[in-house]
C-alpha cells in the first residue's frame, strides 16, 4: 500500500470511529490504531487515551458522551460546512451539494446522514480518488477538526481525543512526514 492509499484508509478508519458507538467499535478503534502506529504514532497515542475509556465504559456510557459531544445540541457541530462558510450561508448548500456529486461520481453513499458529516466525509476517503482526497483533506477538514477539538477539550468530553487523534494526523499529512510504506 502506497504512503497516499494508507492515509486514505487511516481517514477512513478515523469515519468509522466517529460514527454512533455500536458493539464494532472496540475493533475499528484497534484497527484505526494499528494503522496509526506505522502511520503516525503520536496520534496512535492520543488514540490510546480514547481507546482506555471505551474499554473500561459501557456502551451506553459510550452513546451518551457521543450524543453530548455530535448529537441533540452537540458541544461540537459534526458538519463540516457550518465551520467553512457558517450555519446561514447558502455556500453550505453548494459544498454540500458538491459532495453528493463527487459521492455519486465514487459510489458512495451518505448512509441517511448529510454529506458533510464529519463521520461519513472521513470514510469517503476509502473510495474518493487520490487526488480529490488530497486537496479536500487539505483544504477542507483542519479547520473544522480544529473547532471541534476545541470545544470538546473545553467540556471535557472523552470524544475530545479522538478529534485530538485526527488533529494530530491531519497535521502530520499536510505537512508531508509521511512514513513511506
Amino acid at each position: 500500500m502506497n504512503s497516499l492509499s494508507t492515509q486514505q484508509t487511516v481517514f477512513a478508519r478515523y469515519g468509522d470511529v466517529l460514527t454512533y458507538p455500536d458493539p464494532g467499535l472496540g475493533k475499528a478503534l484497534q484497527d484505526l490504531r494499528a494503522l496509526l502506529a506505522s502511520e503516525c504514532p503520536s496520534s496512535a497515542y492520543i488514540v490510546d487515551v480514547f481507546i482506555q475509556f471505551a474499554l473500561s465504559n459501557s456502551i451506553d456510557t459510550l452513546e451518551e458522551q457521543y450524543t453530548r459531544a455530535f448529537d441533540l445540541s452537540p458541544i461540537a457541530v459534526p458538519y463540516l460546512s457550518v465551520y467553512l462558510f457558517g450555519a446561514e450561508n447558502p455556500q453550505r448548500g453548494r459544498f454540500m451539494a458538491g459532495l453528493v456529486g463527487a459521492y455519486s461520481d465514487a459510489g458512495y453513499g451518505c448512509e441517511g446522514e448529510l454529506p458533510d458529516h464529519l463521520a461519513v466525509a472521513l470514510r469517503y476517503a476509502a473510495v474518493a480518488p487520490e487526488a480529490e482526497w488530497e486537496e479536500f483533506q487539505r483544504l477542507c477538514l483542519p479547520a473544522p477538526v480544529k473547532h471541534m477539538c476545541h470545544s470538546l477539550k473545553e467540556a471535557d468530553n472523552p470524544y475530545q481525543h479522538l478529534l485530538l487523534s485526527l488533529h494530530s494526523f491531519l497535521e502530520h499529512v499536510n505537512t508531508g512526514e509521511l512514513t513511506h510504506a
